[in-house]
């Protein structure tokens, strides 16, 4: 896995398009089994590439603490819905998608090397 120590748990899901994995996600666990770190990992992603400028810095994503991270999206939203024209948000560091991610069925592949 892209982003974490030997010895870590947690799983490792491919999203695949005719049989190209385009993506990985990588859920680190902790203590009682919920969500300590979650990492979007695209194929392009080395961390020479990022150095050396061949791969963007958004082939990997990580958020270290997912549930402030969408807690202070939340609270960004009224700050931009009541805001003036001059006040926008881009999304440099985030995964956006559709509601078809929800459709995505997972399957486990228990393969140690991975």
């Amino acid at each position: 896995m892209a982003t974490f120590v030997e010895g870590a748990a947690g799983h490792l899901f491919s999203l695949t398009h005719q049989g190209e994995c385009v993506c990985r996600i990588e859920v680190e666990a902790v203590v009682g089994d919920s969500v300590g770190k979650i990492a979007v990992v695209q194929p392009s992603y080395l961390a020479l590439s990022v150095a050396a400028n061949v791969a963007p810095p958004s082939s990997l994503l990580v958020f270290d603490d997912l549930r402030a991270h969408i807690d202070s999206l939340k609270r960004l939203r009224p700050a931009l819905e009541a805001s003036d024209v001059d006040t926008g948000y881009v999304p440099t560091s985030e995964l956006v998608c559709t509601g078809a991610l929800d459709a995505l069925v997972l399957s486990t592949e228990h393969n140690s090397d991975r």
